[in-house]
């Protein structure tokens, strides 16, 4: 159901089941997006190992 005002979506009603479904195809877009990334960038060879960043880190910021 969409509720208008003057003429022009305002609100739009959804089953709680369908707003679940839609959350959780957000999310996974969002991840094979950040996947996709990653995967170029291996591919590329620009990136690092977690275990190495993190011990830059660590020795850049004495922690």
């Amino acid at each position: 159901m969409t509720v208008t005002k003057n003429g022009y979506s305002k609100f739009v009603v959804l089953r709680s089941e369908d707003y679940d479904l839609m959350v959780q195809e957000q999310a996974k877009a969002r991840l094979m997006a950040r996947i996709a990334v990653a995967e170029r960038e291996r591919a590329a060879g620009t990136a690092r190992d977690a275990f190495e960043a993190l011990d830059d880190l660590e020795a850049k910021y004495g922690l």
